[in-house]
Order: structure tokens, then C-alpha cells, then sequence
């Protein structure tokens, strides 16, 4: 198991926001009927929550999607970016990567 650098949650949080709010059809929420976040000394992150278990992270990621998506697909692609940022961080491993998807964006 690699060990990762220490990243605070927050800053991982607000890279994995960006990260899956740059794919096409997908707008990261806070929450539809109950509010998401990861929070930080006078700040909070909408829609991404992480935590930090035994020195591996969780994500829960909470978007909204074009209907065009098929949604399988993604959270497929949610889960990717995410992980591909937490490792561009240096942070260490995932253990877990659950997309909650809120809604379908109206044409």
C-alpha cells in the first residue's frame, strides 16, 4: 500500500469539486434535501464530502446530470476524475468513491 502525503481533506475536497465540475453535463450540488460538505476552519465545501479512514480516504460526491448521461456511465466517470485528483495530490488511497446523483438537469 502506497502512503500518501498528508493532504487536508478540505483541499481535497475543493480539487475533486473542480475536477468533476469540468465534466461536460455535470454541475456538483450540495444536497438536495439535506446539505453535503466538507467543512474547514471557517469554510465548507458543497457536495463533496470526505473523510478519512485508518489512512485512505472516502469520497461522496453529489451532482446533478444532463439527461444525456447514462447515469451508470456517470458515476463511472465521477469516481475516475476523483481519483485521479486525490492521486495527483499525492494524498493517498480511496478506499471508497460513492456518487450520489441528486437529479437530471431539464432541457
Amino acid at each position: 500500500m502506497t502512503k500518501g502525503v498528508s493532504v487536508e481533506p478540505l483541499a481535497i475536497a475543493k480539487a475533486v469539486r473542480l475536477a468533476v465540475a469540468a465534466i461536460d453535463g455535470v454541475v456538483v450540488t450540495r444536497g438536495r434535501f439535506a446539505f453535503f460538505g466538507t467543512y474547514g476552519p471557517g469554510e465548507v465545501v458543497p457536495g463533496v464530502v470526505v473523510s478519512r479512514e485508518r489512512n485512505q480516504f472516502t469520497l461522496d460526491v453529489h451532482v446533478i446530470a444532463a439527461p444525456s448521461w447514462s447515469l451508470p456511465e456517470l458515476a463511472k466517470e465521477v469516481r475516475r476524475v476523483a481519483r485521479q485528483v486525490v492521486e495527483q495530490l499525492g494524498a493517498g488511497p480511496i478506499s471508497r468513491c460513492d456518487v450520489t446523483i441528486e437529479d437530471l438537469q431539464e432541457t
